[in-house]
């Protein structure tokens, strides 16, 4: 999709007047962690459209009926019905993306390896790059470990806030 030559974006791009022949998405280190950016929201945007909708096909028909009946308008109902009862989704949501970016690792090996330069060096990817690249084993578990307990305190601290949220 991001390729120069045949790909979808530059085409399009080129239509509406705002890519060359000589520029490249992936091949400049300022762009090219927006091209990995772009592609993880391609590609994890889906699950997280169908948990929200899940939500919104399972909450309680009562309380927009009071507020009909109330007369509330539809942008009442989406803030103070809507968003306080899919909170905990959201929550949820979140953290499954959060944790997902520290581990983000397959599409920066594909499209860039780490580069141009090191630009989109992820942690996952320094990590195996660390390991397997430079063979630097213990470096790596270690960064490894670190990274884990990075993201287990993360979660903790975010299920915490979610149920305290949860209570009030």
């Amino acid at each position: 999709m991001f390729n120069n030559e045949v790909g979808i974006v530059a085409y399009y791009l080129r239509l509406l007047g705002l890519w060359g022949k000589e520029m490249t998405l992936l091949g400049k280190p300022s762009t090219a962690l927006i091209g990995i950016m772009i592609a993880d929201s391609w590609q994890w945007t889906p699950l997280i459209v169908l948990i929200l909708f899940a939500g919104l096909r399972s909450l309680p028909l009562e309380p927009f009926e009071a507020a009909e009946i109330d007369g509330a308008s539809g942008w009442q109902k989406f803030i103070f019905l809507v968003l306080p009862l899919l909170r905990p989704l959201i929550g949820i949501a979140l953290l499954i993306r959060i944790i997902d970016l520290y581990r983000i690792y397959d599409q920066v090996y594909v499209m860039t390896y780490g580069g141009p330069g090191t630009a989109t060096e992820t942690a996952s990817f320094f990590v195996y790059r660390q390991g397997f690249i430079f063979f630097q084993m213990g470096y790596a578990s270690s960064v490894s470990v670190i990274l884990l307990i990075i993201c287990l305190g993360l979660s903790m601290l975010f299920v915490r806030l979610l149920l305290k949220m949860e209570r009030e």
